[in-house]
């Protein structure tokens, strides 16, 4: 059994997938904010969990959220993460850039 939680109090904003009692995945503001207000999200996913959807279910639901409040988004990962290039690509987030280590995807 799996359950979709969702957290959103002001300052902090998360999702996670909870399967069997316990955090499979989890996506998340960074604590990182820019000029325009654009937030940095990222995602984990316990390995035993990954490749089952749970990462970009928790991208999306964090997605559609700051994209109601009219938040800029910014994803990074690095270029060689092929399931993390996946998840950004799969939630509607657009390459933005690539610098030297990772590429960024945003919303706009």
């Amino acid at each position: 059994m799996q359950n979709l939680i969702f957290l959103n109090t002001y300052h902090n904003i998360a999702c996670a997938v909870v399967k069997n009692g316990a955090i499979a995945s989890c996506a998340c503001i960074n604590d990182a904010f820019y000029a325009n207000g654009a937030v940095e999200i990222y995602v984990e996913t316990v390995p035993a969990y990954r490749n089952q959807g749970f990462g970009t279910s928790c991208v999306t639901a964090l997605v559609s959220c700051l994209s109601q409040k009219k938040t800029p988004i910014w994803y990074k990962c690095y270029e060689s993460n092929s399931a993390s290039v996946a998840i950004a690509k799969k939630c509607g987030l657009k390459l933005k850039g690539k610098r030297l280590s990772f590429v960024c995807y945003a919303d706009e």
